[in-house]
């Protein structure tokens, strides 16, 4: 649990996803990862207050449930002290299968424009979560903490696009999707915002940086010597995004899949996919939601039109930054030569594919033909990597886990206090 990993204090679950509303986790029947066995559903409560089961709390929406929970952290908190306070939304995963979207009706109808009824709802999820980044700002701002606080705001994966899997976000024009190694699985939206960074004028950074990053790059900006942290694979880039200068990181290793046999560099401006990969191929997805709307002529306009908190606070302590609507916003939207009906070919299985991510984020160009050394270059660095990697860890599922074996709720089932005779097993 958390709280046995350095955190004071937890309010959350433990499986992948939970119900909006009743907070329970269906584990589906089917097959295990590596499909050596047959698993049985699991299904109960998972929401933890620390190490003990919350049962009391029922039909408070998941995304304000949580915002509560931090606002209190932040209203209580001792100011001489330094804090830090890791939000992970459920939103906007998916909940269960038997109801995977989930949102106040009297949000989704706010989206009535949204012609396609989950769209609508997935909508309604995606506001909720903004409104909570506001509410956590507020907070924030009432307490005094605002002048030495690090705001960051950052997603793990690329949105779901397959409608099968109630997916309706977009990465457009980003190709590929959620579980993909292409640029719209791996490429994800951040926004940091601090005035211990100086900034004279809203900016987009385009230096390298990788999710381990945060880790050093958060404690060097609080004062810590990143050699106390040892040996992780993170690297600070805070001094890089004070000054703007390029970030130290010009390596990213997004994946090697010894199961699937995918794998994945990314080398300065180059990016290579080589292995098994013979799906989703020609997945540029998420261009049928764009059906619903007109790009307004000012996005802030569209943006504000109801209202902002984080802006209204902002301005109030004379630290909004941009001096004119829409300008600040330019830099940031992704723009690609060509369309996929003109995309040349990419068969990882057969040979490598190399792309200029840089000049080519949609992934459009193939380069690997034109330079062969480069591409033996990376080849050889993903096996270096390959022999240090560590084999998958995937467990079967345990019976002993089962909640029906501990009141209905997900425990830590191996702890001496949940262990039980089950005659479920």
């Amino acid at each position: 649990m958390p709280t046995s990993r350095g955190f004071d204090t937890f309010f959350g679950y433990c499986n992948g996803f939970i119900d909006y509303y009743d907070y329970t986790h269906l584990y589906p029947s089917g097959m295990s990862p590596l499909e050596e066995q047959y698993q049985e559903s699991f299904y109960g409560i998972d929401l933890q207050d620390g190490t003990k089961v919350v049962k009391d709390i029922r039909g408070q929406y998941a995304t304000d449930l949580f915002t509560e929970k931090a606002n209190i952290i932040i209203r209580n908190h001792d100011t001489s002290k330094p804090l830090f306070l890791y939000l992970p939304h459920l939103a906007v995963h998916t909940g269960n299968r038997y109801r995977p979207l989930q949102a106040p009706f009297e949000v989704v109808n706010q989206f009535d424009y949204i012609r396609n009824q989950s769209r609508k709802t997935f909508a309604g999820m995606v506001a909720k979560m903004d409104n909570s980044v506001g509410n956590v700002f507020e907070a924030l701002h009432d307490k005094n903490m605002l002048a030495n606080t690090i705001f960051v705001f950052a997603s793990d994966n690329g949105g779901e696009t397959n409608l099968n899997k109630n997916g309706y976000a977009s990465n457009y024009p980003l190709r590929g999707k959620k579980f993909t190694i292409w640029e719209g699985g791996i490429r994800v939206p951040a926004f940091i915002w601090s005035p211990l960074l100086q900034l004279r004028e809203p900016r987009i950074s385009n230096q390298l940086m990788h999710v381990t990053d945060w880790l050093p790059t958060l404690y060097t900006a609080a004062g810590g010597d990143t050699r106390d942290l040892r040996d992780v694979d993170g690297q600070s880039i805070w001094d890089a995004l004070v000054t703007n200068s390029p970030s130290t990181r010009t390596e990213i290793l997004h994946n090697i899949d010894p199961i699937y046999n995918i794998s994945s560099l990314r080398r300065g401006d180059l990016k290579l996919i080589t292995g098994n990969l013979t799906t989703d191929l020609g997945t540029w997805s998420g261009r049928v939601v764009l059906e619903d709307m007109d790009k307004p002529q000012s996005m802030d306009e569209w943006v504000f039109k109801n209202g902002c908190k984080t802006r209204d606070i902002l301005k109030k302590m004379g630290m909004y930054l941009p001096q004119a609507a829409d300008t600040w916003r330019k830099g940031s939207e992704v723009k690609c030569d060509g369309v996929p009906e003109t995309a040349n070919e990419c068969k990882p299985l057969h040979a490598p594919c190399l792309y200029n991510i840089t000049a080519d984020p949609c992934e459009m160009k193939n380069i690997a033909n034109h330079y062969p050394e480069v591409v033996q270059s990376m080849l050889d660095t993903i096996k270096t990597y390959e022999k240090q990697a560590v084999n998958p860890q995937f467990q079967d599922q345990d019976p002993h886990g089962d909640p029906m074996c501990h009141g209905f709720a997900y425990v830590p089932w191996l702890d001496p206090e949940h262990i039980t005779n089950c005659p479920f097993f």
